[in-house]
Parts: structure tokens; sequence; C-alpha cells
């Protein structure tokens, strides 16, 4: 799966959603402020978390995500891959928790 591109109006209410976010604004504040339709940002804020678009205060969206196993293997080395709702992939030898917490940490910041 490639990474997902952003239609022109996907990328006009991401970028409210995420300028609402670094301002520390409510939703409700923010779109008062830019004479935004409040209905219509929390719309796309509920769309775009839908298709991993959004992340941290400004997404709803559960902090799980389902998980399925493609394959099964009992070599310790075999390497892992992890494919993200966003469309970004992890591809790692990292067996121990610390090492994947970080990839995946550093990899989900990751705008």
């Amino acid at each position: 799966m490639t990474a997902k591109k952003l239609t022109d109006k996907q990328q006009y209410w991401l970028a409210h959603l995420q300028r609402c976010q670094e301002l520390g604004q409510s939703l409700s504040d923010y779109a008062k402020a830019h004479e935004l339709d409040l209905k219509a940002l929390y719309n796309w804020k509920w769309m775009l978390s839908q298709r991993g678009m959004t992340r941290g205060a400004a997404t709803t969206s559960a902090l799980f995500s389902q998980v399925k196993v493609a394959q099964r293997s009992s070599d310790a080395s075999t390497p892992i891959q992890i494919q993200f709702p966003n469309g970004c992939l992890l591809r790692c030898e990292a067996t121990d928790e610390a090492t994947l917490r970080a990839l995946t940490s550093a990899l989900l910041s990751v705008s």
C-alpha cells in the first residue's frame, strides 16, 4: 500500500485541524475565530481520523488498531513488518519491546 494522497479539500481541513491543535484551542473557539462551520469542522475531523490522516489532540480515534497477523514464524531473526493506517510501513529486525516502541513512536510522529 502506498501513502495516501490528500485531496485539496482534505488538505484544507487537515491544515485547520492541525492549526487548531497547535494553538491549543477547542474546535468551537477555532471555528468561531476563523469563521468556519463548526459542524463541517467536526465532520472533517472524524473523516480524516477514520482514514488515519490526523493524530494527537485533533483526533478522537482510538489509541488501538486492529492487528492482522499475516504470517507467523518461530525464527527470532525474521523481520517484523507493521503497516500503519496512514500507509506508512515499518520493517525491522528488532525483537525487543523497547526498540519496537521507539520505532513505532518515531514513525507515528512523522507528519
